[in-house]
């Protein structure tokens, strides 16, 4: 069992230390199979925080191209990818919890059809509505902005939060809810002292997938910063 675990280890965390010694070394030493870095260096995360080139080794490091022309250093396109994607998913739990909640608790002419329509946003390519949100964006004086990318990564995301929070509140008893209105809360202290605790691991792993499709999302940032 032990020899299994150990073989397990390795196959999984191999690449890792691999990715970790590559690190450490210089262009010059790539492609050398040592345990440990010949000459270690610190440059390539220097060139994380600088706009400066970076050498290592007397070979660029410090930009995307190779090149002195990168005005930003990776690090803040990081912190752009960060913001825009807690931004964006920050706004579509605000609104989701809201409208999932509405949809499995109310019932009204169209309900099915209205929520069904809301999934089908979703399934609309984005590459269909890019070009009316950047006109959009364009005439709100939004580009290369926050908002802008945050706005556009919202409508893409928030159809997925609605319809999944929808289940799970569909799977969440009304007695619940009726025993806390019974004890004197209104349906709005029912949601937020009820629900939402008994919902928490859901909304986080609906959040979870939510930020993943917004950092991976390249075209929206492609046109409109």
């Amino acid at each position: 069992a032990y020899l299994t675990v150990i073989i397990f280890l390795f196959w999984t965390l191999y690449p890792l230390y691999f990715f970790i010694l590559k690190s450490f070394q210089t262009p010059a030493t790539y492609y050398e199979l040592l345990p440990l870095p010949r000459q270690p260096t610190l440059e390539h995360y220097l060139a994380i925080f600088t706009t400066e080139p970076v050498k290592a080794g007397g070979v660029v490091v410090g930009t995307l191209t190779g090149t002195a022309s990168t005005s930003m250093p990776p690090l803040y396109n990081l912190i752009n990818s960060v913001v825009v994607a807690v931004g964006s998913t920050a706004l579509s739990v605000a609104l989701g919890l809201f409208a999932a909640y509405s949809f499995s608790r109310y019932r009204f002419r169209g309900s099915e059809n209205f929520a069904f329509w809301i999934l089908s946003i979703r399934m609309l390519p984005p590459m269909a509505t890019i070009i009316p949100i950047f006109f959009l964006m364009v005439f709100l004086q939004l580009t290369d902005t926050y908002p802008a990318l945050i706005i556009a990564h919202t409508v893409t995301i928030l159809p997925f939060f609605i319809w999944m929070m929808r289940s799970f509140f569909l799977d969440i008893p009304r007695e619940i809810e009726e025993a806390a209105v019974v004890d004197g809360c209104s349906r709005i202290e029912a949601f937020v002292r009820v629900i939402l605790p008994l919902s928490t691991p859901a909304i986080l792993s609906t959040a979870i997938f939510c930020m993943i499709f917004s950092w991976t999302e390249f075209p929206f940032a492609l046109v409109l910063t």
